[in-house]
């Protein structure tokens, strides 16, 4: 297997866990830069080649033509019979970004099977991929309950956790603002309350990755947790919920007959609403230690639905499936 990203950005655990997996279990070559000297003709020696989440930036980079290729030329070098994977960090920029002089002509220089992997499951995605010859193939939650062991509920010294990057221009940009605005102004309403904020680039305070991220849900007692606009369950909700979080906010509806759809796993709530984001938080302060069988049937949940060697195991069978229906 071929990856093509940039490995030293900051990113998620969950996104490492991918490629510890695919090294664990595939020979991996791992390139950040194209260089016009270095040819990559032996990419047609790799069964898959891994279009990272960070690959846009490496197709733009190429724009210094004397020195780096763009991701066309891998394309072009590769075979019909090679596997293409695309990640991506947020659907909707991996879409309007690939325009103009930056757009990633796949269909051009590529005919055999690619794969875009969904998170978000949004309709605009389906479409993409319908108009581009993709196949949606369903990105596994990358979680390790072993991450989340052994924690102590009473040792919990942060009450209200709330971590989004907002970015400019997203198409959920406007609601993380407002729940930010609301969490900052409860913030000053309830001085009794220990909060940790952290949404870059508005609220750049207390910015946090990797082990540090996970340190922080497991000093947590609330944590609050946004689905988008298209209310899907991102990475989030599991790994709050192992780490014995109250998660409170949206109920997310997408993958469909996810876990917090079934069972009465969290507090479901509108953030948006500043009276209903104070009162369901000072409702669950008030209640915490009646709250804590919820809590923990939750982190049981989780771990009994999700298994991160199974859900990988199956991700490959289904990229080196044959037939057309994925």
């Amino acid at each position: 297997m071929l990856i093509i990203d940039i490995f030293d950005r900051k990113r998620s655990p969950y996104q490492n866990l991918i490629y510890e997996y695919f090294e664990k279990h595939f020979e991996v070559k791992k390139i950040s830069r194209i260089y016009v000297l270095f040819s990559l003709l032996s990419v047609k020696k790799f069964d898959i080649v891994y279009f990272g989440i960070a690959h846009n930036y490496i197709h733009r980079k190429a724009l210094e033509r004397s020195k780096l290729h763009d991701l066309h030329y891998v394309l072009s070098k590769m075979t019909k019979n090679q596997i293409l994977i695309v990640d991506q960090a947020d659907t909707e920029f991996f879409m309007k970004d690939n325009r103009g002089k930056q757009k990633i002509e796949f269909n051009r220089y590529f005919q055999g099977k690619i794969f875009l992997l969904d998170k978000l499951s949004s309709d605009e995605l389906k479409k993409f991929a319908k108009k581009n010859n993709f196949k949606l193939l369903k990105l596994p939650w990358m979680i390790k309950p072993e991450d989340y062991k052994e924690i102590d509920l009473t040792a919990k010294d942060i009450d209200v956790t709330f971590i989004s990057t907002i970015n400019y221009g997203s198409e959920f940009h406007e609601k993380r603002v407002e729940i930010l605005n609301n969490l900052l102004l409860l913030q000053k309403e309830r001085p009794d309350l220990k909060f940790y904020i952290s949404a870059p680039p508005f609220y750049p305070k207390n910015i946090v990755y990797g082990d540090d991220y996970k340190k922080i849900l497991n000093r947590t007692k609330i944590f609050i947790a946004e689905g988008s606009n298209r209310l899907c369950m991102t990475q989030k909700y599991m790994e709050a919920g192992l780490a014995e979080c109250l998660i409170i906010g949206d109920r997310p509806l997408y993958p469909e007959n996810n876990i917090f759809m079934e069972n009465e796993l969290m507090i479901e709530t509108d953030l948006t609403d500043y009276s209903s984001l104070a009162r369901s938080i000072g409702y669950s302060i008030s209640n915490y230690s009646e709250l804590l069988d919820k809590i923990q049937m939750c982190s049981s949940k989780i771990k009994e639905h999700h298994n991160l060697e199974n859900e990988m195991k199956n991700f490959i069978l289904k990229i080196f499936d044959n037939t057309e229906q994925i």
